[in-house]
């Protein structure tokens, strides 16, 4: 019976290397580890017992024999190695954050790896925004340089609205200097030109548009007077001032009103007419609504017959189509029908076939069968006379080695030692060639036995 503590033990190294395999990398998260004789190594929390030692793995525990461990070595867990570094962590270091978390993400600390990430961003968020600010303070607000560098720089750093803020600014002050120096240099004409050199600039088309605006305002600002200026700018001279052509033709439309109705005339759409002309033509135009209304109701009578008379030959269409359809389906049915019809037909014939071969193989296999249990039969029988003769052979030889060594035994002991020595050697053979022959005997008279049971 075999040993229960070895039983045990060979389970237990089963269950662990079940366990193990079922780890994977988690079980290898884990720190103390048990080194076993066998050379296996356990990574778990570990307690100990006076007889056994326990790992508790994240998929379950291990119980090992004490005598099975070779030597035990206690370590932190990941747990509270985490613990440990987020203990020593400072937390206004932005750098250290980003390496944690990194270390949490490599080591399945998912949820602590994103909080420190998150952190971290904030961290990074933070000390951008002061940057930009120290960088948006050192730059002079007329300084398009100045301000196109803090614009380059946000956009690196995915600040884009503050980026395009800054270009709309660094623009502003360039086009401020360009104008400056163009006043300086040329006065209300020397602006006038500068706009035309803008017109032509690569731009979009609206801040371009407001960027000539702000340089002719300036020369009008110069030279109140300035024609070519004015021009650009969309105004026209009108009694002694300047105004925009939309507000001239106000003042002209409004004059002109004031004279007709001092005529006595009213306004029609876009003339203007006594009120008797204005009465026939509303009248005319009533008229001319009616028919048109009636029109409208005589087109949309028709659209209506012809959608529905379009709608019927559709209905028409699709019975017929249905129809169709149908026979078609009928027909395909009993061609299918038809088509299986013949194939169980075939079918049938096919498996008549085949139970004939089936029979004539059934009987085949059966006239094989009686003649290989004859041949079977004739073979026991044999076997059997076989393993007789053995036993006869064997008994007779068995007999003769006794009667031999009986004969040595009753023999008188020869007095030359060397004769002595070698009676009792023959004796000694004899013996155990008797030996042989009884076990011989034995197994063939068993043989004989099964023999016969089969031959029965």
């Amino acid at each position: 019976m075999l040993d229960t503590t070895v039983i045990r033990r060979a389970a237990v190294r089963a269950v662990a290397a079940l366990l193990l395999v079922l780890a994977g990398p988690a079980v290898a998260a884990r720190a103390d580890r048990v080194l076993l004789h066998d050379g296996r190594i356990l990574e778990g929390k570990v307690t100990e017992t006076a007889t056994e030692v326990e790992v508790r793995l994240r998929h379950g525990v291990v119980r090992v024999p004490r005598s099975d461990v070779a030597r035990i070595e206690r370590m932190a867990t990941r747990e509270e190695e985490l613990a440990t570094r987020l203990d020593a962590l400072d937390r206004a270091d932005e750098a250290a954050l980003v390496d944690l978390a990194g270390w949490c993400q490599s080591h399945g600390f998912t949820d602590e790896g994103r909080e420190l990430a998150a952190l971290a961003r904030k961290l990074e968020r933070a000390r951008l925004d002061a940057e930009l600010a120290a960088r948006r303070k050192a730059a002079a607000p007329d300084d398009a340089d100045a301000l196109r560098d803090v614009a380059r720089w946000c956009r690196d750093h995915g600040f884009t609205g503050d980026a395009v803020d800054l270009e709309t600014r660094a623009a502003a002050a360039a086009l401020d200097r360009r104008v400056a120096d163009a006043e300086r240099r040329g006065g209300a004409d020397g602006l006038v030109a500068r706009a035309g050199t803008l017109e032509t600039e690569e731009r979009d088309r609206e801040e371009r548009r407001r960027a000539v605006r702000r340089v002719l305002e300036r020369a009008v600002h110069l030279e109140v007077d300035h024609a070519e200026a004015r021009r650009r700018l969309g105004q026209v001279h009108f009694r002694g001032k300047w105004v925009t052509r939309t507000e001239r033709g106000r003042v002209l439309e409004a004059e002109h009103a004031r004279t007709q109705r001092s005529k006595g005339l009213v306004p029609w759409k876009r003339s203007w007419v006594t009120p008797s002309e204005q009465l026939r033509l509303e009248e005319e135009e009533r008229k001319a609504e009616h028919r048109e209304s009636v029109r409208e109701q005589e087109r949309r009578a028709a659209d209506a017959a012809a959608r529905r008379a379009e709608a019927d030959a559709t209905a028409a269409r699709r019975v017929a189509e249905r129809e169709t359809a149908e026979r078609d389906r009928v027909c395909a049915e009993r061609d299918r029908a038809r088509a299986e019809a013949e194939r169980l037909e075939q079918e049938r014939r096919l498996l008549e076939a085949e139970r004939v071969r089936a029979e004539a193989d059934a009987r085949r296999i059966e006239e094989d069968r009686q003649r290989a249990a004859e041949r079977e039969a004739l073979e026991r029988v044999a076997l059997l006379a076989r393993l007789r003769g053995d036993l006869a052979a064997v008994k007779a030889a068995r007999e003769g080695y006794e009667g031999e060594k009986r004969a040595i035994e009753c023999a008188p002991a020869p007095s030359d030692a060397t004769e002595r020595a070698l009676r009792e050697a023959r004796i000694k053979s004899l013996k155990r060639q008797i030996d042989a022959a009884q076990r011989t005997e034995r197994e063939l008279a068993d043989a004989v036995r099964r023999a016969e049971a089969l031959c029965r």
